[in-house]
């Protein structure tokens, strides 16, 4: 399909029609590349500024962090899904690399680079296909899939926990993975961003998610 269009002039005295066509696909298919290459570029630089504010301001309690929230969203809004899984990984590797400078720097305490960070950027990718699931984009989908995530990486990670036998070193048994979800529990009441609150975790992934 063309799209036809009239230019008209004077020469000499004389007006002169041009009739020039031209594929209106090519134009609506580069319009379309360039948006989603600009939407690409937004999306890479939100997760990154995210991650960057959380690491740098030291104020943030335990359990306020962005990561399963921007893992959600990048798997939620771009549609090339192996990209997505990418950028999210991407903007967590580029947060990690300013967290280990700023220790090296002695300016925090925690290292960006730690035991176990493979096996949490699986994690974190796994979250990413989880907000592949995200098609409506709103308040009711948002607070269900920030909950969800949650609960799932909240579950999954402290397994990993147990099952490697880190943190208290529970024992290899159910009631050594109970003590281990009782563990990290304690550590989100007792350092998390509303005192006593147990699931801190849930509230920061909660606040993140709307900002974002």
């Amino acid at each position: 399909m063309k799209t036809v269009r009239y230019i008209q002039f004077f020469f000499a005295n004389e007006k002169v029609s041009l009739n020039i066509s031209y594929p209106k696909t090519y134009f609506k298919l580069n319009f379309n590349v360039m948006y989603q290459k600009k939407i690409i570029i937004l999306d890479l630089l939100i997760m990154v500024l995210s991650l960057a504010v959380y690491r740098v301001l030291p104020l943030f309690a335990q359990g306020f962090m962005p990561m399963l929230s921007i893992s959600i969203f990048a798997g939620a809004v771009i549609p090339n899904k192996k990209l997505a899984i990418a950028l999210s990984l991407l903007s967590m590797l580029l947060s990690d690399f300013i967290f280990q400078f700023l220790f090296s720097k002695g300016m925090t305490n925690i290292a960006g680079f730690y035991q176990g960070q493979l096996v949490n950027y699986i994690l974190f990718a796994l979250l990413v296909i989880f907000g592949f699931a995200l098609k409506k984009v709103n308040l009711k989908s948002v607070l269900l899939f920030s909950i969800s995530g949650s609960l799932l990486y909240f579950v999954a990670s402290n397994f990993v926990v147990w099952a490697t036998h880190t943190g208290f070193s529970r024992p290899m048994t159910f009631g050594g993975l109970t003590m281990c979800y009782a563990d990290a529990f304690a550590f989100y009441r007792d350092y998390g961003l509303v005192k006593g609150f147990a699931a801190n975790f849930v509230l920061g992934d909660l606040i993140w998610s709307c900002l974002i």
